[in-house]
């Protein structure tokens, strides 16, 4: 059934390759959503993607930056990371990835904002609030 779920999921991406501008932002979001196809596929279930689930940002900065809102569905148990604070975000600038897990914050929607510190940290913000 793995093997089965990976298949889905490898085809589900392979037409966001045109979303990347390097060949290390296409991998990073690739290892995200395959994260998420993984733990779908421990019981048995295919990953859902609706297409909105990564969005390209401009940085303050001029760089691309794609932004993976966590709104993925298991086909039987829906949206599993999402609640009602919002749901995770990994955010990626030249193949570098920052995770939700770094980020710590679940956002209701994806940010509309993105920005880089010359210490390479980012700034981001959604509707005019900013978090770091």
């Amino acid at each position: 059934m793995i093997t089965k779920s990976l298949a889905f999921v490898v085809a589900s991406i392979l037409p966001m390759q045109a979303l990347a501008d390097s060949h290390s932002s296409d991998v990073r979001i690739n290892e995200i959503i395959s994260e998420y196809a993984a733990e779908c596929a421990k019981d048995g279930q295919t990953l859902e993607i609706d297409g909105d689930e990564v969005t390209e940002l401009t940085t303050e900065q001029g760089k691309t930056a794609y932004v993976v809102f966590g709104e993925f569905a298991c086909s039987e148990d829906g949206h599993l990371w999402c609640g009602t604070a919002g749901c995770p975000i990994d955010i990626v600038i030249d193949g570098r990835r920052y995770s939700h897990r770094q980020i710590m914050r679940l956002l209701k929607e994806p940010p509309d904002f993105v920005s880089e510190t010359e210490s390479g940290k980012i700034i981001y913000g959604l509707r005019g609030q900013i978090f770091n």
